[in-house]
């Protein structure tokens, strides 16, 4: 029996208190969180964006290279199983919870979670769409179909009480749907006296904790809505296992309290880098680069400052004044010859200009950003720091085991959250999807339909899992990579050795030249190919020299010395500015090494 009812108004009065105390203790967050969105979006932004130049922004650098590392593409799932008898219905499962992704656009969403984990917290809700509220959330709401939202931190509360996510009473978020459909829901209770939320008071607990204020302005006076809108609570209470959807603004009764029947985990999912211990809120990854970013970009418009004032005037004695000789100089066209028997009266007089000790120190703190970063330079792909693509492939992926371990963090994130989505898939009784499975050899395809009766065992006999580093950009470039060296390395010394012939397998030269022109965007490639009257095709590909089953190779280790790109050309800055002048000890050697 739970502890508390609800539908009580005293119950609901001390969970609208508990709410109204933990907003508050969120503002301060809520209020960084828009702060490093601000800065984020940078100077030209929006009325309300940072006051201030910001021609360095480090922290738009280095959330966008995170979050393409983190999250660039659609999660690939792998479904497996211990009984093999089910292992065809896993495989089947596997393909509808892929279809499933697709559907709900659940790489957008976990984008968004990730991006909004690197600022401070990121937050997904899930569960399945109800008929009457339908696409009045979103248009990728169906009903009966399951649902992946990310929430923003602004419109997200706990219980600020706890100390970890396990111990709170209550968690949930706010959002916005058309008044009427709320109205109309047959679902909701208690909506007769429910009225459209006052523009004035949309932005809740203030608009400097709201990051749509920055695009949207602060004042509220020009807002226009085209329908009236309404904003509601979703308040999940862990112990009583009930979800509770209550209107944002005054004290009215709930419109909906319903059993939460999904997985344990609740509809909630979080995503944190950087915990503290103790504390549910985590320390945003990009916060810790936000001195460095504020410091570098003050002293960057500086230098720019002293620029600006920098002037070379002329310095004439009084003798070459009084005599022309200074005026007649400054009608001088360049190269031109002036006679005088004071020459030496005039010189170049040189005013202002960029410090270089100031400059020297501006391309260090550049270094330390890099290196805060977990080596941005790198990750980003903004200096080459090898030969060949095969080599700055390895050195992105051992440039920093900070990445490594956010990998892991959201690898593990989106298994949870995957896991859930595909128990409400199985569960649901009506959900039934098309789909289309390959043979074996993968020629043909064989279309079907994913339903109830293929439901046959527990859902807990399978189990899942995320493909390692699928969620990671890969480009076409990456993907040719990867087929040429397969063929090398692979298929043609096992096509030499007999291995394939032995499985009744055989190289089709014709398919990889057509890979090869459509990753490379080179279609002429196909061109080169031509059948010689239904001879078989070579089982090598053109410039591959065939190698005798026992060779020898010998490899050779290179240090190149110096380095290339923007750090390179930091040093070289520093070097000259402060070569001279640095005591002894110090220099260019005490620069961080993997900046």
């Amino acid at each position: 029996m739970a502890r508390y009812n609800p539908n009580s108004s005293r119950d609901i009065k001390n969970l609208r208190d508990a709410m109204s105390f933990s907003t508050s203790k969120l503002v301060p967050f809520r209020q960084k969180y828009v702060d490093l969105i601000r800065h984020y979006a940078g100077d030209q932004y929006g009325d309300e964006s940072v006051d201030r130049m910001l021609p360095m922004n480090i922290i738009r650098l280095a959330t966008d290279i995170w979050s393409r590392m983190l999250a660039a593409n659609n999660p690939r799932v792998l479904v497996g199983t211990s009984n093999v008898g089910l292992r065809p219905r896993a495989h089947e499962l596997q393909l509808a919870v892929d279809h499933l992704l697709r559907e709900i656009r659940f790489a957008r969403a976990q984008r968004e979670v990730v991006k909004s984990a690197i600022f401070t917290m990121g937050i997904m809700k899930i569960g399945l769409t109800d008929a009457p509220m339908g696409e009045s959330l979103s248009i990728y709401h169906d009903a009966g179909q399951p649902f992946a939202d990310a929430v923003l931190f602004s419109d997200w509360i706990h219980d600020t009480n706890a100390r970890r996510p396990e111990e709170w009473e209550f968690c949930g978020n706010r959002y916005r749907v058309p008044l009427e459909e709320v109205k109309n829901n047959p679902a909701f209770q208690n909506t007769d006296r429910l009225e459209a939320t006052d523009l004035d008071t949309w932005s809740g607990d203030g608009n400097d904790t709201r990051p749509e204020s920055i695009s949207q302005g602060g004042s509220s006076a020009s807002k226009q809505e085209y329908i009236d809108h309404v904003e509601l609570w979703d308040i999940w209470l862990p112990r009583e296992n009930l979800i509770v959807t209550l209107p944002a603004d005054g004290d009215s009764q709930p419109l909906l309290v319903t059993e939460w029947d999904g997985p344990e985990r609740g509809p909630f999912h979080t995503l944190c880098f950087g915990e503290i211990p103790g504390n549910i809120i985590p320390a945003g990854a990009v916060g810790s680069l936000f001195d460095i970013h504020d410091l570098l970009n003050r002293l960057f418009v500086k230098l720019g400052d002293q620029a600006e004032r920098q002037k070379t005037v002329g310095a004439a004695s009084q003798a070459a004044a009084s005599d022309g000789t200074a005026s007649q100089i400054m009608d001088l066209a360049d190269g031109e010859i002036f006679s005088s028997s004071h020459p030496d009266a005039i010189r170049e007089v040189r005013f202002g200009g960029v410090d270089q000790t100031g400059l020297a120190f501006v391309g260090w703190l550049r270094g330390i950003a890099s290196y805060m970063g977990g080596n941005l330079d790198t990750l980003g792909g903004l200096q080459s720091g090898a030969d060949t693509l095969g080599q700055e492939k390895l050195l992105v992926q051992s440039s920093s085991q900070m990445m490594d371990d956010m990998q892991n963090t959201v690898e593990n994130f989106v298994k949870d959250v995957v896991s859930d989505l595909a128990w409400w898939m199985y569960t649901s009784p009506e959900l039934a999807m098309p789909l289309v499975k390959k043979s074996q050899s993968g020629r043909f395809e064989m279309p079907f339909e994913w339903g109830p009766d293929k439901r046959e065992a527990d859902f807990f006999e399978y189990s899942f899992d995320i493909t390692p580093f699928s969620t990671q950009p890969q480009s076409p470039k990456t993907k040719l990579q990867f087929i040429t060296n397969l063929v090398q390395q692979q298929v043609l010394p096992m096509a030499q050795a007999g291995i394939l012939t032995q499985q009744a397998l055989q190289f089709d030269a014709k398919e990889y030249f057509r890979l090869v022109g459509q990753l490379a965007d080179m279609p002429e490639v196909n061109f080169l190919i031509k059948s010689s009257g239904g001879a078989s095709l070579p089982t090598e590909p053109p410039g591959v020299s065939r190698m005798a089953a026992n060779t020898s190779r010998e490899y050779i280790r290179r240090n190149v010395g110096g380095q290339s790109g923007q750090q390179g050309m930091d040093r070289d800055v520093m070097q000259g500015a402060m070569g001279a002048s640095m005591p002894k000890g110090t220099g260019p050697s005490m620069m961080p090494q993997g900046a």
